[in-house]
């Protein structure tokens, strides 16, 4: 980071450092206070009704008379944990130490900002009801001594911990000039598709991919027994009807099996996934028709105890890595057929179903290697080279690029939460590490 900052204009001074360890050696004014909640809106009523004047008068009666209990020498504890309707009320009401910069007890923290210590406060009305408070204790904002002394015992030098301050202050900065420099609303961007294939674990073995389309006669029924002969013949009927759809050239499974009875394939197109042959968990009637049908081949219907099926296998391979090896030769030969093979292989089923589709690609959105593999695509209908990553295969096809475009809010927010870690990685990349070779392993010990 040392070596990038002078060239991005970054710097970090000696007065921010000092202010900063002002910062972290130093406790800010810090208030103990206990708590009763009682609650406008009464018991068994939804997060979302609106309390009326009775709900408000009933829990105002009922925040004095506990209020009044206190006053008479009721114990605080004891009283919050019967009465109090905040998850503090399991240990008696107690907050614990909040200062005044704390989002989520700041006004607790101005209510009893001028009270002393013992004082009950309340009740008050705030947004939800009435509440009683209790300043257990104070601490008057001073140096923090546990974190001196701490640091003291270590053998931390001055210099050591300045040293280590500037390090993290440069890292923030380093993280602002990502989000308000690197992450722009306008940023160059690639507008791609992309195939994804899984990676396999365990040794890799012949498998096929197979997908389906279910008719019920009892649509969603977990027990098929009950069904009449009738309801049978309506679903063999539906079946019959998804075959004659499905054999047709135009035929997008993706659409038709949106009305499969089996809901979760449906979703992805019929889609099973990957099985091996010699281990597979169809039932014996899906099993012997699958061992009948060629790639590519639409089954008759298949009586089963869930219903008819139409199965189709849609690919078969030896192994992931030979099968994405495949896609790119393929598609490097003929990208027009990028969308037809994205649908069929695709095991990204956010995309799989729009052709690859993923949309406009802003940097670091993607960690590497897809980060530099969509980037380094420059003419439209370009096929990327094969992409490993830990989770599987990637290949990308340019759609579309522009060197300066219109980031939208969602997009850029995210991109900001999650890219500085890749962003980082990038510039550590391109820096070559020198290493002295009196610290060099030796090649004994490698």
């Amino acid at each position: 980071l040392e070596s990038e900052a002078l060239a991005r204009g970054i710097n970090v001074s000696d007065a921010e450092i000092d202010a900063e360890k002002a910062r972290r050696q130093s406790l800010n004014d810090r208030q103990k206070l206990s708590l009763i909640i009682v609650p406008a809106l009464p018991d068994g009523a939804a997060a979302t009704d609106t309390p009326t004047q009775t709900d408000w008068a009933r829990a105002e009666a009922d925040a004095k008379a506990i209020y009044a209990e206190l006053v008479g020498g009721a114990d605080f504890a004891a009283t919050a944990t019967a009465s109090s309707k905040d998850a503090s009320a399991a240990g008696g009401g107690v907050l614990g130490w909040i200062e005044a910069t704390n989002g989520q007890y700041q006004d607790y923290f101005a209510e009893a900002k001028d009270a002393a210590v013992g004082a009950l406060l309340g009740p008050t009305r705030d947004a939800t009801g009435y509440h009683i408070l209790r300043l257990d204790d104070t601490r008057a904002a001073g140096p923090h001594k546990l974190q001196i002394d701490l640091l003291a015992a270590s053998g931390v030098t001055d210099s050591q911990y300045r040293a280590y301050l500037r390090s993290e202050l440069l890292r923030t900065k380093f993280r602002d000039y990502f989000t308000s420099k690197v992450v722009a609303r306008y940023s160059p961007q690639r507008e791609v598709a992309q195939i994804f294939i899984a990676a396999e674990s365990g040794v890799p073995i012949p498998k096929r991919r197979v997908r389906h389309f279910l008719a019920q006669p009892i649509p969603g029924g977990a027990d098929q027994s009950t069904a009449t002969a009738a309801q049978w013949a309506a679903a063999l009927a539906r079946a019959e009807a998804f075959r004659a759809e499905a054999l047709k050239p135009d035929a997008d499974w993706s659409t038709l099996a949106a009305t499969s009875d089996d809901t979760g394939s449906g979703s992805r197109g019929g889609d099973l996934g990957w099985s091996d042959p010699a281990t597979t968990t169809f039932v014996a009637e899906f099993t012997k028709a699958l061992a009948g049908l060629s790639i590519g081949k639409v089954s008759e219907p298949v009586k089963t105890q869930f219903g008819y099926h139409i199965i189709e296998v849609t690919n078969q391979r030896i192994s992931a890595e030979g099968q994405a090896i495949e896609l790119v030769a393929a598609l490097k030969a003929d990208p027009s057929r990028f969308s037809e093979l994205a649908k069929q292989q695709s095991e990204d089923a956010s995309t799989a179903s729009k052709g690859g589709d993923l949309g406009w690609v802003i940097p670091f959105q993607f960690e590497e290697p897809r980060n530099t593999a969509i980037f380094d695509l420059s003419k439209p209908n370009q096929v990327s080279e094969l992409v490993k990553s830990a989770s599987g295969y990637y290949i990308f096809k340019l759609i579309d690029s522009s060197e300066l475009r219109w980031v939208a809010k969602p997009q850029l927010d995210s991109v900001r939460a999650t890219g500085f870690p890749r962003w980082l990685g990038s510039i550590r990349a391109e820096r070559q590490i020198w290493i002295d070779p009196a610290f060099a392993p030796s090649p004994a010990t490698g």
